[in-house]
């Protein structure tokens, strides 16, 4: 399961995921951020609550990034657990962020 909070600052969208994103929810997460790139420059993506993240759910991010990506929107990711920090530094995800808009 997983929560969504959602809050705009002018033209930045910060997104608070917590708990899992997993094969039962990776696609209701993948929607939740691509529904949320309009009217903004930047999504700033708060996973200081995640707990879990299978490949699936990498999939959903990477999904998400390239849309943000495509609108010419910078994608951040703060607060991001330890071990799964691990993980999003050694399947390159770190070196995908920073392809995109303003880098």
């Amino acid at each position: 399961m997983i929560d969504v909070r959602i809050k705009q600052e002018g033209y930045t969208k910060h997104i608070a995921l917590s708990g899992n994103i997993d094969m039962a929810n990776a696609s209701e997460c993948e929607e939740v951020l691509t529904n949320n790139l309009t009217g903004v420059t930047k999504m700033a993506l708060d996973l200081s609550g995640l707990l879990f993240i299978d490949s699936t759910g990498v999939g959903s991010l990477v999904s998400a990034i390239k849309s943000a990506f495509d609108k010419n929107i910078q994608f951040e990711l703060v607060n991001v657990p330890e071990g799964i920090d691990e993980v999003f530094e050694i399947i390159g995800l770190y070196e995908v962020l920073q392809q995109g808009p303003g880098k």
